[in-house]
């Protein structure tokens, strides 16, 4: 930065900061930016939250006190809040899209960021249609995965030529390469994130029943409204000592404690936990869902499964038990962990939303 030039003011709106993917990336591209550049801000509309103290440590964190889903208090709050800041470029994710794009214009910022993170299945046609109104209203759209923004395009009917792809990355000094271990006794599968239909545990169950009777045990790592449904569903199959909800956890200890990771996902806009697992070399067995399958490829980097078949996951499981310590399951986890490095390290990730930034910055200040 040239002397005496002002920093790029950067406003991030995003719901909360309770645990999940969006809230990760957005606590990890605060680490990553350039701080003698950019001077960020952090709006949130509920407070605390799992990373709440450390994006607090990274950011200006400002909490509002949204009441309900469509709450005209919280846009007049944030559009005060912008108002007040006079951010350069505000940056929306998921809830805070029509919000953020709304109190942007309400405070005269024209270069508002619209950052769609998932794969919307379960999402209502009243926020799809306050999502698109927020696409529209926004100087750029930018999607974590083809994925996303082939749904993006589909379900809000925006132009797909005009959102751009960043992909979602992790930081990898969080995530140090494990050293391959022998397989412990008995053999530890793990599985982490939300408790919910997304993520599709009720199928890795499935699959641990048809082989319980093998030398092995899994943890499921996360919270969600389904909890009691699996532990119910643990009972029934006759998992209970086979298979422990452990609730949330520390995603590095968890992983380096584990001989192989599964992730059965119904849909996923990416993946960040495959992206984390990965990156600690173990080897992963996922769904073939849009999102994944542009992280692993079959028998390359990790194996796959078609979505819901608790049978063939099932298989796959065995393999891995079966050829852990061989040359096949070692290519894996070497390749893995490669494909991390090379395209989801979130210090080149932040990057790229710089450049976003700067661009979009000039046009601010320069609008002719």
């Amino acid at each position: 930065m040239e002397k005496n030039q002002r920093k790029i003011k950067l406003v991030l709106v995003l719901p909360t900061l309770y645990s999940g993917g969006a809230e990760k990336l957005t606590v990890n591209l605060l680490k990553a930016l350039d701080k003698e550049i950019f001077e960020p801000y952090l709006i949130c509309f509920k407070e605390g939250g799992y990373f709440y103290e450390e994006a607090s440590q990274l950011a200006e964190v400002i909490v509002l006190k949204k009441r309900f889903k469509l709450d005209i208090l919280n846009i007049l709050q944030l559009t005060k809040a912008i108002k007040k800041i006079k951010p350069d470029v505000v940056h929306s994710q998921l809830g805070g899209i029509f919000y953020g794009a709304l109190a942007s214009k309400l405070a005269g910022v024209k270069q508002h960021i619209s950052v769609v993170q998932n794969v919307n299945v379960s999402e209502s046609k009243f926020i799809s249609k306050l999502k698109a109104w927020g696409l529209r209203n926004s100087a750029k759209v930018i999607a974590i995965s083809q994925a996303v923004k082939d749904d993006a395009a589909k379900r809000y009917k925006y132009d797909q030529n005009r959102i751009q792809v960043i992909l979602n990355g992790i930081d990898l000094e969080e995530f140090p390469a494990n050293k391959i271990k022998e397989a412990g006794e008995p053999f530890l599968f793990g599985a982490v994130g939300r408790l919910t239909e997304q993520k599709g545990f009720s199928v890795l169950l499935k699959a641990i029943s048809r082989i319980k009777d093998r030398e092995f045990r899994c943890f499921i790592a996360g919270d969600g409204h389904l909890k009691d449904s699996l532990e119910q569903q643990i009972k029934n199959l006759g998992l209970v000592g086979k298979v422990k909800l452990v609730g949330r956890r520390n995603a590095y200890d968890f992983y380096k404690r584990l001989d192989a990771s599964v992730i059965p996902s119904n849909w996923e806009g990416l993946g960040l936990v495959a992206l984390e697992a990965g990156a600690v070399n173990l080897p992963i067995i996922v769904s073939r869902v849009d999102g994944l399958k542009e992280i692993i490829k079959d028998k390359y980097n990790g194996l796959t499964f078609e979505k819901g078949n608790d049978r063939e996951l099932a298989t796959k499981m065995i393999f891995v038990m079966n050829y852990y310590n061989t040359d096949r399951i070692k290519g894996l986890r070497h390749n893995i962990r490669n494909t991390v490095e090379e395209k989801f390290n979130i210090v080149t990730i932040a990057r790229e939303y710089e450049k976003v930034y700067k661009k979009l910055a000039r046009h601010a200040n320069n609008p002719s």
